[in-house]
């Protein structure tokens, strides 16, 4: 149990530190002001259901939607919206800028779209803000646009002020890729995945049904570091690959301590079919006594009924 104990803990720190840099990165930075529909947060080593108004949003949280919609809320005011079918990632950091002696701290706020469709308006503070996605990054200078990807092309509508770009970008008005996109997305399907298997952990308790968990979520993240390595702006592929190694080795001990458990540890269901055998086994006897006493009358009746 100890060591199930430490492959969580590990699992955790892995996930806060997955795209923050910083092991002090779980810290409340938005709020959800309003949702429809079904959406998911995949928060440090767990996923929950978005289900109120006011729900907290941390650095390196995750936000995915299916059909439905999260308008999330900035403490400086700024504004997201996710579109049905869209999966996000949000933080807000300090990071390094200029170089060598010269190099200063920025506050700076990064919100990616690894698939789907989102607005963004920015908030009161003076947070460089950058919409990106696997393929390229949007330094925004002016108010609001909407963006997205499709899993190929990424998409840029400024409704006002104006993005410096790295990567290819596709100006203009653009559709929803919607659900299409969605299921064909490798960020989107194993971040569903996991909070499925999340969900029957949390129902089962089972040790093993959480080491499964584990792993998947673990999975989902890798996923996602990999997904950003693709991107062409330096310090965003070179976060991702640090958090890949990271994760890697997180990874390797979640799967040792499931392969474990599963050498050990009976699941629930075959628990409860050995149990059902076994209460089958016990009652066999009387069972079979009584259908042999029925077959002797039975024999009896049927040898005198022709003669009646």
């Amino acid at each position: 149990m100890k060591k199930v104990a430490r492959a969580c803990l590990l699992s955790t720190f892995i996930i806060v530190v997955l795209f923050s840099g910083t092991a002090k990165a779980a810290i409340p930075l938005a709020k959800v002001t309003t949702f429809t529909g079904e959406a998911v947060v995949l928060k440090e080593a767990d996923t929950t259901r978005i289900s109120r108004i006011g729900q907290e949003l941390n650095e390196g949280d995750r936000v995915q939607t299916k059909q439905g919609t999260v308008q999330v809320t900035f403490n400086d005011g700024a504004i997201l919206k996710l579109s049905p079918f869209t999966s996000a990632l949000i933080q807000e950091r300090d990071e390094d800028s200029g170089i060598l002696i010269f190099k200063t701290k920025k506050a700076v706020r990064r919100v990616t779209c690894f698939v789907g469709k989102m607005w963004f308006k920015s908030g009161a503070s003076k947070k460089a803000n950058y919409l990106q996605t696997p393929t390229a990054v949007m330094g925004l200078r002016g108010s609001d646009a909407d963006f997205g990807f499709d899993n190929l092309n990424t998409y840029l509508n400024m409704y006002s002020g104006e993005a410096a770009v790295v990567g290819r970008v596709m100006r203009g008005f653009f559709q929803n890729p919607g659900i299409d996109a969605a299921t064909k997305s490798a960020v989107y399907r194993s971040l569903e995945k996991a909070f499925v298997k999340n969900e029957e952990a949390k129902a089962t308790r089972n040790e093993l049904d959480k080491a499964t968990a584990k792993v998947n979520i673990l999975e989902a993240a890798k996923i996602a570091a990999e997904e950003l390595k693709k991107n062409p702006d330096d310090a965003v592929r070179q976060d991702a690959e640090r958090a890949a190694v990271a994760i890697d080795a997180a990874l390797e001990a979640a799967r040792k301590e499931l392969e474990k458990l599963s050498s050990t540890t009976i699941p629930a269901t075959t628990a409860e079919t050995t149990e059902a055998a076994t209460t089958a086994e016990t009652t066999a006897p009387a069972t079979t006594t009584t259908s042999t006493t029925t077959t002797t009358t039975t024999t009896k009746e049927s040898t005198t009924s022709p003669s009646s």
